[in-house]
């Protein structure tokens, strides 16, 4: 990283690579809901969607996890998504467990909404070119995984 010895504070806030990866995610994802506007649904409902459209029933937990969520405000998406015919709540292997699945109608819409994810992607790849992207995707697992297992002398998390 440049020495930033001699930069205003918004000039290290502007550099900061953190504010940056923030500022690209925000940018992707109001982008993405204008994208989903004509489906009536928020990222957070697309990508419930997407997990659960293969037809296997998962329970919320499971699901929050695998969607890096708060179970509660996971639980509000799904309620919406409920509402609309899109998802189901079954009896799990445990009757007091309720376990998720998409409806019929709802794996045709995470079916559209991953046409369009994958659109997007395919953009992306273009932007960034072969080798580029293998290695933003190299960086990515890496900084997830940091994130996901810091090593225990770590004591800063980014």
């Amino acid at each position: 990283m440049a020495d930033t010895r001699d930069l205003s504070l918004t000039e290290t806030l502007a550099r900061s690579i953190g504010f940056r990866l923030s500022r690209l995610a925000r940018l992707r994802r109001v982008s993405w809901e204008h994208e989903l506007l004509d489906l009536d649904l928020s990222p957070g409902e697309a990508a419930t969607l997407r997990a659960l459209g293969d037809g296997e029933a998962e329970g919320l937990r499971a699901l929050a996890r695998t969607l890096g969520q708060d179970p509660m405000t996971l639980k509000r998406c799904v309620d919406r998504l409920e509402s609309r015919g899109l998802v189901e709540s079954v009896a799990g292997e445990d009757r007091r467990l309720r376990s998720l699945r998409v409806t019929r109608t709802g794996r045709r819409l995470a079916e559209t909404v991953t046409a369009r994810a994958l659109e997007r992607d395919a953009v992306i790849a273009r932007v960034l070119g072969p080798e580029d992207l293998a290695t933003f995707e190299g960086l990515l697992a890496r900084l997830e995984t940091h994130l996901t297992d810091p090593p225990e002398d770590s004591h800063v998390d980014f």
